[in-house]
């Protein structure tokens, strides 16, 4: 069986799956959400495969919505591309990543709330998120790559649009 959105490469090569991650902000807070079921991972913006035949921000705004329930979320833009080689972590695949920042409207500070994702990549049961709102300039350690491109933030600069 051959996983969805993998290159067709020889089976000793790596193969590269391309993903979209989302800085969803609103004010100079950022969403970050936590896996319920597995409180040990690090906390994470919302993100996921992007499908065979979907754009990349296509893909960031689908995920953005599956993960956190938010909706009429606003598109700012690619914030960046970057490639991560996830052999190291234990998973033999590089990762093309398209880092999107997204605001909405919909915020209370100290708001936390949860949500679950009902159709996850690859199938299984739901998957139950936290999500916070965090001040950017005082966030939290994040997972792996999360913070990558934060400080291209507009709000990161204290110079929100």
């Amino acid at each position: 069986m051959t996983p969805k959105n993998v290159s067709d490469q020889p089976s000793d090569s790596v193969p590269t799956r391309r993903r979209a991650f989302c800085y969803i902000t609103s004010q100079s807070y950022i969403v970050l959400l936590a896996h319920v079921d597995y409180p040990h991972l690090a906390l994470q913006i919302p993100g996921g495969t992007i499908e065979p035949g979907e754009a990349p921000e296509a893909a960031a705004l689908r995920e953005a919505e599956e993960e956190t329930g938010l909706s009429s979320l606003k598109p700012q833009g690619l914030l960046g591309r970057a490639t991560f080689d996830m052999r190291p972590y234990g998973n033999k695949e590089i990762i093309d990543g398209f880092f999107f920042h997204f605001s909405v409207d919909e915020f209370e500070f100290g708001q936390t709330w949860r949500h679950d994702e009902l159709h996850a990549h690859g199938g299984g049961g739901p998957i139950r998120y936290e999500l916070s709102w965090f001040a950017i300039d005082n966030l939290p350690a994040v997972h792996g790559n999360d913070a990558r491109f934060i400080d291209r933030l507009p709000c990161a600069s204290n110079t929100w649009i």
